[in-house]
């Protein structure tokens, strides 16, 4: 019911309308398709029926639902508008959308999107687990470097955290723990996520999620 919708939205309501976005649909109209997506799998009971294995990952499954909506929703729409009981044709940013240059297909921002997303909500657990601030404004300071390819020594992190007195050493060894207790978390939701608890299998998950990171920045910022 309720909670079950309710989750279903905080995990993938951005990663579909960011899919939609990516064929040529404007934004608002995006939200329309998808919060009716998830009303119709609600409705139909769809996440009660066994729909993956340990080795089908559940965002697949909806993914694939989602286009078998949008393409029944077209065809409903086009036999309507055929029959003459509506006077709108089928709108053409319904349809497919060739990839663009960038290489960012559908498809693989809507995965972009989903493993931005599970990596924030796993930054934000940690956030509740570390007693000292100036430690979770290190560990985002310097991840956040990284993934910008930037290179800033120890003791322009220490400024930048409002911690200037920090030696590289207790900065170095913060910031180690800190990726330890990331990962940690990252790995039970990501297990959770593909409601798998066989370690390899969550490893092979992990490492599609940051091979997803490392191919471009998420479309919808929070």
């Amino acid at each position: 019911g309720s909670v079950a919708l309710e989750e279903l939205v905080s995990r993938y309501h951005r990663p579909l309308v960011v899919y939609l976005l990516r064929r040529g649909m404007p934004k608002d109209k995006a939200e329309d398709h998808v919060q009716e997506f998830f009303t119709w799998v609600i409705e139909r009971r769809l996440l009660e029926r066994p729909v993956h294995d340990p080795e089908r990952r559940f965002r697949g499954w909806l993914l694939t639902t989602f286009k078998r909506f949008l393409k029944d929703r077209r065809s409903i729409r086009q036999q309507a508008f055929e029959s003459g009981v509506v006077n709108v044709p089928v709108d053409e940013n319904d349809q497919p959308a060739i990839a663009p240059a960038s290489g960012i297909t559908p498809e693989l921002a809507f995965e972009c999107q989903l493993a931005w997303d599970l990596t924030r909500r796993a930054y934000r657990v940690l956030e509740t687990r570390i007693s000292e601030p100036w430690r979770y404004r290190l560990f985002m300071e310097k991840t956040t470097a990284d993934q910008r390819g930037e290179k800033p020594s120890w003791e322009e992190l220490a400024s930048r955290i409002g911690e200037p007195g920090r030696t590289g050493d207790q900065l170095a060894y913060a910031f180690k723990a800190l990726q330890t207790q990331a990962y940690e978390v990252l790995r039970k939701l990501v297990a959770a996520e593909a409601d798998c608890s066989d370690g390899p299998a969550v490893e092979r998950e992990i490492g599609r999620l940051f091979e997803a990171i490392r191919r471009g920045p998420p479309e919808l910022n929070e």
